[in-house]
């Protein structure tokens, strides 16, 4: 369905529920149309810079550094405005009466199970290489 047609779909009961990040629900105001938020803590909310290959080559191995250190520092702390803001936002949603529920790692697993099947076609679309690297990536990053 159309990202801008979800929130009728929930208001007329043609689709049962939605997936995004807690951001994305508060700010456009699903909460009023659906009656629960499951927090699989699956979708991490993140910018990613994006600049000129050409002009990044063009700086200085310090400006690089510069740059690439400061990214680090501005990630950490855009995590941690994240952690805070989605902390606000799912009290508001409790606070709207929508049951709010925190999944067991058992129940997370059955979601981590069914769908195998979605990353076995990433994997091949992506190709071995890249998608392994991408799954240590987010294994790191879990276990912190």
């Amino acid at each position: 369905m159309n990202f801008g047609e979800v929130y009728s779909g929930l208001q007329q009961g043609v689709i049962d529920g939605q997936e995004n990040p807690i951001a994305h629900i508060y700010a456009q105001r699903f909460y009023e149309v659906q009656d629960y938020v499951s927090l699989t803590g699956h979708v991490i909310t993140f910018y990613i810079p994006v600049m000129n290959l050409e002009f990044w080559h063009s700086l200085s191995a310090d400006d690089q550094k510069l740059i690439t250190d400061t990214m680090r520092d501005a990630e950490i702390y855009q995590q941690e405005i994240v952690a805070a803001e989605e902390g606000k936002q799912i009290e508001e949603f409790k606070k709207l009466g929508t049951q709010v529920n925190a999944l067991s790692p058992e129940q997370l697993q059955l979601f981590i199970d069914a769908t195998e099947p979605v990353r076995e076609e990433y994997k091949q679309k992506l190709g071995a290489d890249v998608y392994d690297e991408w799954m240590s990536t987010i294994k790191k990053v879990a276990a912190n």
